[in-house]
């Protein structure tokens, strides 16, 4: 028989019975089972290890990711700066030791040479002091008007020795206290600026809790999307090396050239390009995922997917209550309130300050002949090396309100930013809900048409292009079927995050 002649009417039917014969035999090759093997997207991953849910994810963030140690760290240090201020409520303790090696000689003041040049040569006289031992001083008359009233005796002239070169010990030792009462409201304000500070910090602290928490949330999401889609991939390969079998089967039959082999053989090729290409995202996303929890290398987990049942949507009162609430902008308040207390802290530099000294102190030649003493004083005074300097005051008061006035700014600014992010992250979510329910219908019509194709081709009213064109618009359909579906739990997270909820 002629090869026109078995093109004839009869050879259809005998195409038909040769194509099951290839799908018979063809089912225990790898990917046979294709329809069976689909894995729908947020399956369990199936790398070796514990399941890591999305909540133990978080909570691995939480507990050791290091951007939230920097921000503690800076709670720390406003914590210890407002210590810094409340110690100028309080008084402080001063003491001292010192060892100084002198010589003896001395100098008179001018003051002091003075009173000695002053006193006369009238004569000098033996008189009892007020202990009862005589002393020699040194009289002369007190002339008022000329004439001599009384007579007044001064203590002899002072004598000065010559120089001597020699060294002396001499110790000096003291402790007491130094109080400020009262430095008009300067430590009071700087009180206040500390503790806006540290409240300021721990609302930063509460917004990068929430920043790790979203991250890790899309960190996690993107590689379930990943692994997914690795193994839509995966498959891919395996329908694509079928459809090779059954061009071949064909090509050897006589019922097909060879074209049908050539292009089977591109495309399975172009699905092994894609499966590789899948499997680097995986380790991507996987490497990403363990930098969003915070941990050097990704472990072995096999990551479940959450439950797709999601809250009801905001309303617009719900995210206007949210904006006010959120740490970004609550931290720019305190900010801004911290700033304007330093302005007032900075502007009692204008005043001096009223401190309290007492305590003992012991001075002498030798550490067992020092010399005690008890003193007190209560002083108005300008603290620092140069005092009061009228425009550094007025520079730094002025430099505070600036910041103030900055911050506040700032916080009317991130108020209209956080709003709009919400009404983003409320639509972002509708759309991913509505984009999941017709990824879902085109994933069935392609699906369908996929298989309608696949019967056509192998009853041999059907062309390899158009098998061709199936399967690519299905594998397209699952992608986005796997994409809408974890753009839900994105949006979520997102919308989450918007609202300052975990």
């Amino acid at each position: 028989m002629s090869r026109n002649a078995r093109n004839g009417a009869g050879w259809p039917f005998q195409r038909l019975l040769l194509g099951a014969l290839i799908a018979a035999v063809g089912s225990g090759l790898p990917g046979r089972a294709w329809a069976q093997q689909e894995k729908q997207p947020g399956e369990a991953s199936q790398n070796d290890g514990p399941p890591l849910t999305i909540d133990e994810a978080v909570r691995l963030a939480e507990s050791h990711h290091p951007q939230l140690a920097s921000q503690k760290a800076a709670v720390d240090h406003a914590l210890a700066l407002k210590e810094q201020a409340v110690a100028g409520f309080l008084p402080g303790i001063t003491g001292n030791f010192t060892f100084e090696p002198q010589t003896p000689n001395y100098s008179a003041s001018p003051g002091f040479q003075r009173v000695l040049d002053a006193r006369t040569d009238t004569g000098v006289d033996n008189v009892v002091d007020t202990t009862g031992n005589q002393v020699l001083v040194q009289c002369a008359p007190a002339l008022v008007n000329g004439q001599v009233q009384r007579t007044i005796c001064h203590s002899a002239p002072s004598y000065i020795p010559s120089p001597n070169y020699r060294l002396y010990q001499y110790w000096s030792s003291g402790i007491g206290l130094s109080w400020v009462l009262w430095d008009w409201g300067k430590t009071i304000h700087a009180t206040r600026s500390g503790s806006a500070l540290v409240t300021a910090e721990r609302m930063g602290l509460r917004g990068s809790t929430l920043d790790v928490v979203l991250n890790a949330k899309l960190a996690y999401f993107d590689a379930l999307a990943a692994e997914a889609e690795a193994d839509v991939a995966e498959e891919e390969v395996k329908t694509r090396q079928r459809h090779l079998d059954t061009a071949e089967g064909f090509h050897s039959a006589g019922t097909n050239t060879r074209v049908d082999v050539a292009a089977a053989q591109s495309f399975l090729a172009q699905g092994e390009l894609a499966l590789v290409r899948a499997r680097a995202a995986v380790t991507v996303a996987r490497a990403a995922l363990a930098a969003a929890i915070g941990e050097d290398t990704m472990r072995k987990y096999s990551l479940v997917a959450p439950s797709s049942e999601g809250a009801p949507l905001p309303s617009d009162g719900a995210i206007s209550a949210a904006a006010n609430e959120r740490p970004e902008v609550l931290a720019l308040a305190y900010r801004a309130q911290s700033a304007d207390e330093a302005a007032k802290s900075a502007r009692g530099a204008y005043l001096p300050q009223v401190v309290v000294q007492a305590g003992p102190w012991w001075s002498g030649p030798t550490m067992g002949q020092q010399v005690t003493n008890i003193g007190a004083s209560v002083s108005i005074m300008y603290p620092g090396q140069y005092g009061m300097n009228p425009w550094l005051v007025q520079g730094n008061a002025d430099e505070q309100q600036a910041l103030a006035d900055e911050f506040s700014a700032d916080e009317h600014k991130m108020h209209n930013t956080v709003r709009l992010e919400a009404e983003q992250a409320r639509a972002a979510l509708v759309a991913a809900r509505k984009a999941a329910a017709a990824s879902a219908k085109y994933v069935t019509t392609a699906r369908e048409r996929r298989d309608e194709q696949e019967a056509r081709y192998r009853q041999g009213v059907g062309t390899f292009l158009e098998l061709t064109d199936s399967e690519l618009q299905y594998t397209s359909a699952r992608f986005e079927d796997i994409r809408s579906k974890f753009d839900i739990g994105r949006a979520q997270s997102q919308l989450a995050r918007a609202l300052a909820q975990q």
